[in-house]
C-alpha cells in the first residue's frame, strides 16, 4: 500500500511540475504572439511621406505706389495650390509651407530673379488615404528691385517661380517634402 502511495504522491508531483513548465510555456507564447503581432502593427501602420504636388501659381494682386513720380510695385499678392496625396490610414496635418518666390519675363526665373521670402503657417488636416487642394495665400512686401519688377510686370506675361518645403505631420512623425515649380501667368 505504501507502493501504491508513494507512486501516487510522485505521479501527482510530476503532474504539478509538468503543469507549472506548460504554464510557463503557454504564457511565453502569448508574449511571444503579441511582441510579433506588435511588430507587424507598426511595420505596416508607420506612416510614409506625404505626396505634393503644386497645382497652380497665381498673382491675385499688384499693390503699386502711385505717389511717387514712377509707378511701383510695392506688394505682390500670390496663391499657391498645392495638392496633398495622404496614402495613409492616419490623418495628415500641413503644419506651414515656407519658401522663396522668384519674378522674371522668360520662361526659367533663376536666383538673381529673387523677389522675397514667404511663411504660411496656418494648419491644415488631410484625412488618411486621401488627396486634398491646399490654398496657400501670401504677400511678398519690400520687393528687392520695385523698378526690375514693374518692367516684368508691365511686359504681360510673367513666370512665377516658388521654391521651399511643405512641413507636414503624420501621428508623432514629421515630414519635409521640397518643392520647386515655376508657372507662367497673364497679367
Amino acid at each position: 500500500m505504501d507502493d501504491i502511495q508513494a507512486n501516487h504522491v510522485g505521479s501527482v508531483s510530476e503532474l504539478r511540475k509538468n503543469s507549472s513548465k506548460r504554464k510557463k510555456y503557454i504564457f511565453l507564447s502569448i508574449v511571444m504572439i503579441l511582441i510579433l503581432g506588435l511588430s507587424i502593427a507598426v511595420i505596416f501602420l508607420y506612416p510614409s511621406k506625404p505626396d505634393i504636388e503644386i497645382k497652380s501659381i497665381s498673382l491675385e494682386d499688384v499693390v503699386w505706389d502711385d505717389s511717387i513720380l514712377l509707378k511701383l510695385p510695392t506688394a505682390l499678392h500670390i496663391e499657391l495650390e498645392i495638392t496633398v496625396t495622404n496614402e495613409n490610414a492616419l490623418g495628415a496635418t500641413v503644419d506651414r509651407v515656407e519658401g522663396k518666390a522668384y519674378l522674371d519675363d522668360n520662361k526659367s526665373p533663376g536666383d538673381n530673379d529673387y523677389i522675397g521670402d514667404f511663411s504660411v503657417e496656418t494648419p491644415f488636416d488631410v484625412p488618411g488615404n486621401s488627396k486634398v487642394d491646399v490654398p496657400v495665400d501670401f504677400y511678398l512686401r519690400d520687393l528687392p528691385s520695385p523698378r526690375k519688377a514693374s518692367n516684368i510686370l508691365t511686359s504681360g506675361t510673367i513666370f512665377i517661380r516658388t521654391a521651399g518645403n511643405v512641413y507636414l505631420s503624420v501621428s508623432f512623425i514629421d515630414f519635409s517634402v521640397p518643392f520647386d515649380e515655376t508657372e507662367k501667368v497673364e497679367v
